[in-house]
């Protein structure tokens, strides 16, 4: 969600800016859903006096993190110091195209 493909070939960043991938809650929680086991064994949680298993506790985490009023201005903070990372790499590329 913080980071922007440019696509191959013929490209024109004026005509055609890169943008970074839209925020969708359920598409990310699916990711944190097909974590590999070994990934989510190196997970610092308590998850032994619980029930359930670190996956799930990961996913009840991170839904009531997306819906606190923290969340909006984390994301928004993140995503604008990756807007201007995306620009400031575009601009450099600019730089280094060689017109003939």
């Amino acid at each position: 969600y913080f980071t922007f493909k440019v696509p191959s070939g013929t490209w024109n960043p004026y005509l055609n800016p890169p943008s970074l991938k839209t925020f969708e809650k359920e598409s990310f929680l699916n990711i944190i859903r097909d974590i590999p086991k070994s990934f989510l064994n190196e997970i610092p949680l308590r998850s032994s006096t619980l029930p359930t298993g670190k996956r799930s506790v990961l996913v009840k985490l991170y839904s009531k993190f997306l819906k606190s009023p923290h969340f909006p201005s984390w994301f928004n903070k993140k995503r604008e110091r990756a807007k201007r990372k995306c620009d400031k790499i575009i601009h450099k590329m600019i730089r280094k195209v060689k017109f003939e």
